[in-house]
Formats: structure tokens, C-alpha cells, sequence
């Protein structure tokens, strides 16, 4: 479903050349994968008989031992649809490779010789050279079979190669890496090695190594495992664990296949073998689904440093670019001004021009409540800006008289007229002043269409361009944490956090509270920005994005959820004609709306 599939990676632990006992490790972990409705398993190099037999791969005791044991396990395994890679040593027209063989039920789909053997390995086995490669042979199963550098094709869609190496993870979909590399703790860079090609290759890799009860005479492997998706790690393995151990996790294909269009990458294929797999339930997708993910998981202090850096240089190259010596802000007491107004406040401190060039302006209208405008008055009062408080209600009431507008009549006019009035205002103190009138709106915003053309949706420069309303309250909180300003001042901003967002355009109500809140009319902007993720990012379908949202929130029913999502679609299709002349900003992550570079879409739809 959605084309995700469950990977697993299994470690067992092994008795060196007991190639019985280590089959049946191996089929207890196929068996319980299976249960878990795996679709793909893989194990760690030789592990039927032991990495670390040494000269005993000289012995054709241990080699017929190990066919023998691997052609039970496929019989036992008959009945289970599930792809394992099992890897082993087998003797091939009288040359011993180190292979990993591809099974689904008792059927060998491909086997994979390691080509680029160690000192160590060329001592036991043959490489897979150039004439093997993708050559079919009956000499082992009374059968053909293909053998060779292999590419496998799941259910007409998505490429699947094995590998030995980690230095050639393949242009494939998926990637399996089979290894046994003992502990070196200076020169242990496999996972640093496999998560750059994931990146690199824009697709899945699944890695693991051999563990327990290989030999330890010089050497101790500990188990390692994992499954990077791009640059993400899903799921590892508990390493230097003395039992034997399985670890899945879903991957999400249509996730790497759409990235992958966009870079064109190209697997250069030879023979591909097809194999079908079943595809999985709703009910089996266990993968658990970040709320806000534009949010990095990681090291998410340094990941809001960087975006406060990226918005800091921005500003400050168009502030200078454009031989401007003020910085106008229309302030709100809003979430977005009042990030935008610390954004010009850290581009001057670097500069080390005086605050007082940034000229911060509250427009207090129809709508607005005394707690926006008290909070907007606190920080242009203790940040050291130069303000103004300039009131729009009269010459809105004139210019709404001017065009024959009832005053009464609370519609679309009566709020836009105030909005391109702030602007108007804004960009005449820009020209008085030589300044740039620095934006404020944001990446949600701009999604659904929430802004007013020619008013607000228009600056000289706008940092938040690229940023969803979540993740601006995240850079709020970090700067709050941080204690960049002081604790007068952090209190001022948790005040305008926990503030209801809106554009404030409607008259308040008797005691000048705020009476028109945007999650009301849009929808919680934690979904909208979900939304915005995987739609604009992956391109994914309705119905993908909002099993997605019902995986990720439980807080809302699926009724909810999709009623949302409505609401986000139609705005986003209906608002292009406001994007398509949006002002310029910084590209902070690698999608967003911006007509010029990454979201291109006709205004007539």
C-alpha cells in the first residue's frame, strides 16, 4: 500500500561451521519475520557457515555442508512469500565464490558472487569476474539459475541490487549490503560510508554485519545493522548482543522514487529479474510518522541556529546589495512579524549599525485586539528600534466612503482595504527613508492562499518565505531557550505564542478580544504544514498524505483529517495567481513556493 515496504535485517548467532544449527537460527528469524509481514530480510556475509572459518573454506566437507544445509532451509521455508538474502560459499564449476543468494519460498532468484575480494578472501575464493557476471548455470540445483552483478525488479516498479561492498551502493531503489567486518574503532566508517551514498543515490540501503560466535582469535564483530532512507536512519540493530536479533522497519519508495525523478538518476541495467512480493496492508504499516517534518529529528538546536544564520545573511546581502539604509517592518504583535523583526535585529547587530535604523510600525485597525497590539507596542518600546504607531481606521473608513463601500458590510473588501493600506504605509516610509520594507508572511500562509494580493503577500524582501507557521514557532521557542533578549522580553514572546493566530481584520468584540481566528477558518496549521510537506516535497496522492496525517495525529479523526485536507487543497490549487508574483526570499530548505526556482504551476486551474 502507498509502496511501502517492510525491510528487515537479521543477525543470528552462529557456531562456526555448524552449518545445521545456523540454518536453523536463520529460519527462526525468516519465520519470525514473516509473521511481522517483512517483505525483505537480508543477513550477513557467510552466515551459514561463519565468516571466520579461515582455511576450513578449503575443506569440501564445510562447502557440501553448507548446500546441504542452505537447500533444507529452502524447503522448510517453502510456504513463506518473503524475499531472504542469505549468504554462503558455493562451489561453481570448480571455483569457490562467496555468495549471497536471493530466495522467495524455495525458489533461488539470483545469486550474487563478491567481486571485490580483501588479502583475506583471495585467499579462499574466486572473484566474480566480468565472464560470470548474469550467465545462467545447472550445475549446483539440477536447474538454471541466473548468477552475476544482478538487478532485481519488485512488482514492475523499483530495482533492487546486492552488495558486498559499500563503496558500489548501485543507482538501485533499494540496496542490500552484506559484510563482515570486524570492530576497528579507528577506521570504523560503514555507516558514514552508507548513509553519503544514500544520499548521494537518493534511494534505500540496508546494511549488516556478522556478530556472535564469529572467531575471535584476532579479531570481534559486533552486529551491526541499519537502514538509512536517504539521509535518514530508520532503524539499527543493539550491537555486541550475544543472541540473535532482527530489526524492520517500513520504507517508503514513493518517497525515493519521486526524489529521484527530479535528479534524474539512471541505473545503467543489464538483465533484470522480476520478482513479485506482496504488497502490504494498511493494517502492517508500523512506521511511526514526525508531526513536523520540517523539523530536523536530529540536533534540532543547531538545525534552528542554521535557519536563523540563513535568514541573518539574507537579509543582510539584499540590505546591502540595495544601498539601503533602513530596515521598515510592519510589526503585529503577530508570530511572523515579530520573527522577522528579530531577524533584522541579529542582521544589524552583525553589522554593528545601530537598531534604531530598523523602524518597526504598528497599524492598529479595526480588528486589532489589545493584546497584539500591546505585545507589538512591548517589543518595539524594549528592542532598542526605532517605531511608529500609526492608526489606519480613518483613512480606511475615507477611502471605504471613497468607493461607495456600506461600512457595515464586513466582507472581503472591508478587510483587504486595511491590509493594502499597512502596505501602502510601509512602502512609503521605505521610499522616504531609503529602506527596504522587509516581509513577513510565511510558507503556510502562502500555501493557502492567506494573504492579501498587492497587500501583505508583497515586500522588498521576505525571510519567511521558505518557513511554515510550526516551525516559526519553534525558531520563537529556540530564541526564547536561548535567552537571546531578556527575560522581560522572552516573556513578551511566550505571550505572543500562546496568542490565537489572526489577521485581525474584523472588528473585536466588546472587550477588544480577538473574535476571527485563521485554525478556525483553515484548519489547525499543524496539518496544513503536514500537508504542504508531502505535497509539494514528494508529490504524493490525497490519500497517501492523509494516511500519513491519520498515522502521525491522533488527536483528530479521519473525518477531520480529511476535511482538512480539502479545505488545503482547494486553497492551494485556487492561490497559485498570488505565488506566481511572490517577493523574493531565501530558499532554506530544498522545495518550497517561490515561482523562480521550485514550485512552477499555472495560475488557471
Amino acid at each position: 500500500m502507498f509502496d511501502f515496504y517492510k525491510i528487515a535485517i537479521a543477525c543470528p548467532a552462529i557456531k562456526l561451521f555448524d552449518c545445521e544449527y545456523n540454518a536453523k537460527e536463520i529460519y527462526k528469524l525468516v519465520c519470525d519475520a514473516h509473521e511481522k509481514k517483512v517483505q525483505v530480510v537480508i543477513f550477513p556475509e557467510l552466515c551459514l557457515t561463519g565468516a571466520t572459518c579461515l582455511d576450513l573454506f578449503k575443506q569440501e566437507d564445510l562447502i557440501e555442508m553448507a548446500k546441504k544445509s542452505f537447500d533444507a532451509l529452502r524447503k522448510n521455508l517453502s510456504d513463506k512469500n518473503i524475499i531472504y538474502v542469505v549468504g554462503l560459499p558455493l562451489k561453481i564449476k570448480n571455483h569457490l565464490f562467496n555468495c549471497a543468494v536471493l530466495c522467495q519460498k524455495e525458489n533461488i532468484l539470483g545469486v550474487i558472487p563478491k567481486i571485490n575480494l580483501s588479502d583475506t578472501d583471495k585467499r579462499y575464493f574466486n572473484s566474480g569476474k566480468k565472464e560470470f557476471i548474469t550467465q545462467i548455470y545447472d550445475s549446483l540445483w539440477g536447474n538454471n539459475f541466473w548468477f552475476g552483478d544482478l538487478v532485481f525488479e519488485l512488482n514492475n516498479k523499483f530495482l533492487l541490487k546486492v552488495n558486498f561492498d559499500l563503496n558500489f551502493c548501485d543507482f538501485a531503489d533499494i540496496n542490500l549490503n552484506l559484510s563482515s567486518q570486524p570492530v576497528c574503532l579507528d577506521n570504523n566508517f560503514n555507516e558514514l560510508i552508507i548513509k553519503s551514498a544514500c544520499i548521494k543515490n537518493k534511494n534505500v540501503c540496508a546494511y549488516v554485519n556478522s556478530g556472535y560466535g564469529e572467531s575471535t582469535t584476532d579479531y570481534v564483530f559486533n552486529g551491526s545493522g541499519f537502514v538509512f532512507e536517504k539521509e535518514k536512519k530508520l532503524i539499527e540493530t543493539k550491537r555486541y548482543l550475544t543472541e540473535s536479533q532482527i530489526v524492520f522497519e517500513d520504507i517508503d519508495l514513493q518517497k525515493i522514487d519521486s526524489q529521484r525523478k527530479k535528479t534524474g538518476i539512471i541505473l545503467k541495467l543489464g538483465n533484470v529479474i522480476k520478482i513479485n512480493i506482496f504488497e502490504q496492508d494498511e493494517k502492517n504499516i508500523m512506521r511511526i510518522f514526525n508531526k513536523n517534518p520540517f523539523l530536523n529529528s536530529g540536533d534540532t538546536k543547531n538545525f534552528l541556529r542554521e535557519i536563523l544564520l540563513i535568514q541573518r545573511n539574507a537579509i543582510i546581502t539584499r540590505f546591502n546589495k540595495s544601498n539601503s539604509k533602513k530596515i521598515i517592518i510592519g510589526v503585529s504583535g503577530g508570530l511572523d512579524s515579530c520573527l522577522s523583526l528579530i531577524n533584522a535585529i541579529l542582521s544589524l547587530d552583525y553589522l554593528k549599525i545601530d537598531r534604531k535604523n530598523i523602524i518597526g510600525v504598528s497599524m492598529p485597525g479595526f480588528g486589532t485586539s489589545n493584546r497584539t497590539f500591546e505585545n507589538a507596542k512591548f517589543l518595539l518600546e524594549n528592542l532598542g528600534v526605532s517605531y511608529k504607531i500609526i492608526s489606519i481606521k480613518n483613512v480606511c473608513h475615507e477611502h471605504l466612503k471613497d468607493i461607495d463601500h456600506d461600512l457595515k458590510n464586513l466582507n472581503v473588501t472591508f478587510e483587504n482595504a486595511q491590509v493594502r493600506e499597512r502596505t501602502q504605509i510601509l512602502f512609503d516610509l521605505a521610499n522616504d527613508l531609503n529602506g527596504i520594507v522587509l516581509g513577513t508572511g510565511d510558507l503556510s500562509e502562502m500555501a493557502m492562499g492567506f494573504t492579501t494580493y498587492n497587500g501583505d503577500h508583497i515586500s522588498n524582501y521576505n525571510p519567511n518565505a521558505n518557513l511554515p507557521k510550526s516551525l516559526i514557532r519553534e525558531l520563537i521557542n529556540f530564541i526564547i531557550s536561548e535567552n537571546f533578549f531578556s527575560h522581560e522580553i522572552n516573556f513578551c514572546l511566550k505571550n505572543i505564542l500562546d496568542t490565537p493566530v489572526s489577521p485581525e481584520l474584523l472588528p473585536t468584540d466588546k472587550n477588544k478580544n480577538i473574535v476571527q481566528q485563521t485554525e478556525k477558518i483553515l484548519g489547525p496549521y499543524e496539518l496544513i504544514d503536514f500537508f504542504i510537506y508531502y505535497f509539494i516535497k514528494y508529490g504524493f496522492s490525497s490519500e497517501k498524505i492523509i494516511f500519513l496525517a491519520q498515522r502521525a495525529f491522533k488527536d483528530y479523526s479521519c473525518e477531520q483529517i480529511k476535511s482538512y485536507f480539502d479545505i488545503f487543497y482547494q486553497r492551494f490549487i485556487k492561490q497559485q495567481f498570488k505565488r506566481s508574483c511572490s517577493s523574493d526570499g531565501p530558499q532554506i530548505f530544498s522545495f518550497g513556493l517561490s515561482p523562480r526556482n521550485s514550485f512552477l504551476m499555472p495560475s488557471d486551474i
